[in-house]
């Protein structure tokens, strides 16, 4: 009849308020377990972060070091070396086995401060004076920034250094805009002795401890 059905209902409705009461005992420690497995995910998360991270890193330096065509590139050219730079290619001595060393891990970029403050100053269409050329490290990066309607004049007085930066600039089509000469430059033309050291950039006219050879050069003002 409707008492017992009203009965039955009400022991329904307190069967459930005991389910859900009992679910609700155990709500916290239900809580807790999801919160560690979600800690838990978020250290193995933090992990493969770190480890592709770290993967990489590795594959990039691996690539730098291992690709022929970037710049860490230095390649036997009968009695010199084709060192590859940001801005071409130049031929280095294979008589300098320091400067090669420095070039490779440079990057091909022996001084990456001056080569940026030259940069920073230079405009397309601008002259440049570059004395003691070297092998054309400063030169080359400045005839990239001052185009072909802008002019280096690059200075060298070691006979070795100005035929491999001729061979540069032809190889880098820059014959037009870089004009090299065999000379040192100073404040009054002359002619002195000259020391020659075994790392060439470090030669000088003033005195060495150590001289591979020395010779006269002429100097232009």
């Amino acid at each position: 009849d409707r008492n017992d059905l009203l009965l039955a209902r009400i022991e329904d409705l307190r069967a459930e308020l005991r389910a859900r009461s009992k679910d609700d005992m155990n709500l916290p420690a239900r809580l807790g377990e999801f919160k560690a497995q979600l800690d838990a995910q978020a250290d193995e998360y933090a992990e493969l972060t770190e480890t592709f991270a770290t993967l990489r890193a590795s594959i990039d330096a691996a690539g730098r070091r291992n690709d022929p065509m970037l710049r860490r590139a230095a390649i036997p050219f009968g009695d010199a070396f084709l060192v590859r730079t940001p801005y071409g290619w130049l031929f280095a001595p294979a008589t300098d086995p320091k400067l090669l060393v420095h070039l490779h891990e440079s990057g091909g970029v022996l001084e990456p401060g001056t080569t940026a403050v030259v940069q920073q100053l230079l405009q397309p269409g601008d002259l440049m004076l570059d004395g003691g050329a070297h092998i054309g490290l400063i030169a080359l990066p400045a005839s990239r920034r001052v185009g072909p309607t802008g002019r280096v004049i690059a200075a060298e007085p070691i006979p070795e250094l100005v035929q491999l930066f001729r061979r540069s600039l032809a190889l880098n089509d820059i014959e037009d805009i870089v004009a090299l000469r065999q000379c040192a430059v100073g404040a009054t033309a002359g002619r002195r002795r000259f020391n020659i050291a075994p790392v060439r950039g470090h030669s000088s006219f003033l005195a060495l401890d150590e001289v591979s050879e020395q010779l006269d050069v002429d100097i232009q003002t």
